[in-house]
């Protein structure tokens, strides 16, 4: 007897008859805010010229090149970034990327923190205002207060910093195109994209219109920061969205 496969859960959401479904999505978006609140500028630096640093970590990690990086493995390295950047130890990162601890020892200081040392200061920053106040603030003038102990909450208060920038960046593009463009029909929010139909008689001229909105500056002193958001579609549902080039 042939197992049950459930189906691919996001093929539940399917656009009104008439409609096609869109999804804008910020590119790269939790890391490129790392970049700017370490101020990291080898990072930002790469960021700018479009450099794929997770194909870059993999193929450093598993001394390959990078275009025999799989996409697995790169898919891994995205989240050991991620975990990498919120402060997670060799342990965590052994596990995340599949290689010995040792490795990983070897990732964090002889590759990813002496590539970007701009990111190490920012976590002992974040952990000293922690440790002294209990109080993160994001670029956007949100707070988060941590009222327990204090010496386990960094990879948290990392995380959230960024995070929340991403979710609030979000949310401002969505609101605009809620506000400004009433027949667009706004669905769901995923903390670094948001899902939502236009009429398909009226699809390449509702899509440019709500591109048009997405155009969010994030309020950095130095120099603001602008993640572009990308677009994909679907008739059918949001399981089935491609690339829109409009």
């Amino acid at each position: 007897m042939k197992p049950i496969v459930p189906p691919a859960i996001r093929r539940l959401f399917k656009p009104d008859k008439g409609y096609i479904m869109f999804e804008c999505d910020l590119k790269r978006a939790d890391a490129q805010v790392v970049a700017k609140e370490s101020n990291d500028t080898q990072l930002i630096e790469d960021f700018r010229n479009n450099v794929d640093i997770y194909t870059e970590n993999a193929s450093w990690s598993y001394k390959l090149p990078p275009e025999k990086i799989t996409t697995h493995q790169y898919h891994m390295h995205k989240a050991g970034v991620h975990a990498t950047n919120y402060g997670a130890k060799a342990r965590t990162i052994a596990h995340t990327i599949e290689v010995t601890e040792t490795s990983a020892q070897d990732f964090l200081f002889n590759w990813w923190f002496k590539k970007h040392p701009g990111i190490l200061e920012w976590h002992k920053e974040v952990n000293k205002r922690v440790m002294k106040t209990g109080t993160i603030h994001n670029v956007y003038g949100f707070r988060k207060v941590y009222t327990g102990r204090r010496g386990e909450v960094l990879p948290q208060a990392l995380a959230w910093i960024a995070s929340s920038t991403v979710s609030v960046t979000t949310n401002k593009a969505m609101l605009r195109v809620y506000n400004e463009l009433p027949s667009v029909h706004i669905l769901l929010q995923i903390h670094d994209s948001f899902i939502g139909q236009v009429l398909a008689q009226d699809e390449d001229r509702r899509l440019r219109e709500v591109m048009s909105k997405t155009v969010v500056e994030i309020p950095y002193e130095r120099e603001p920061l602008i993640i572009p958001f990308s677009m994909k579609i679907s008739s059918e549902s949001w399981g089935d969205v491609k690339p829109w080039h409009g």
